[in-house]
């Protein structure tokens, strides 16, 4: 009997590791003014990353306050992840582009890629929880 209760409490102790829960602050900064929001997606995986925010697993939207913004993912999973935050600077609730596709609005990922032609992919933005602190931080770009 003492067996069977020793067994069960080390799965319940297993259990509770893998479910274990993280919060990912985000500070961004760059922005050209206070105007409108910023809104964040979390992405699990590259389906849909910079192109379909229905795919983010969630989304936090923002205030602006002296050109910088914060928020926060809470109850984040262990894994890899990206960001992306847009700069809805006419708080339309969307990326605006012009007819080429180019964003018309400040834009950055997670790990600050550097890309000089075209947009950063999922793995360039891919970071783990849990890291030591968890935090990003976000440059926005203006193309």
């Amino acid at each position: 009997m003492i067996k069977l209760i020793l067994i069960l409490l080390s799965m319940a102790s297993f259990q509770a590791e893998t479910t274990e829960k993280f919060d990912c602050p985000v500070k961004i900064s760059g922005l050209k003014s206070n105007t409108g929001k910023c809104i964040l997606y979390l992405y699990k995986d590259k389906k849909g990353f910079l192109t379909d925010p229905n795919n983010a697993i969630s989304t936090v939207i923002v205030s602006i306050k002296d050109n910088k913004a914060e928020g926060v993912f809470k109850n984040i999973s262990s894994g890899g992840y990206a960001v992306s935050v847009v700069h809805d600077e006419n708080a339309n609730g969307k990326l605006d582009i012009n007819f080429l596709g180019i964003p018309k609005e400040g834009i950055g990922t997670s790990n600050n890629p550097k890309s000089s032609f075209g947009a950063p992919s999922f793995e360039d933005s891919r970071f783990n929880i849990p890291t030591k602190s968890n935090s990003l931080n976000i440059t926005i770009r203006y193309l």
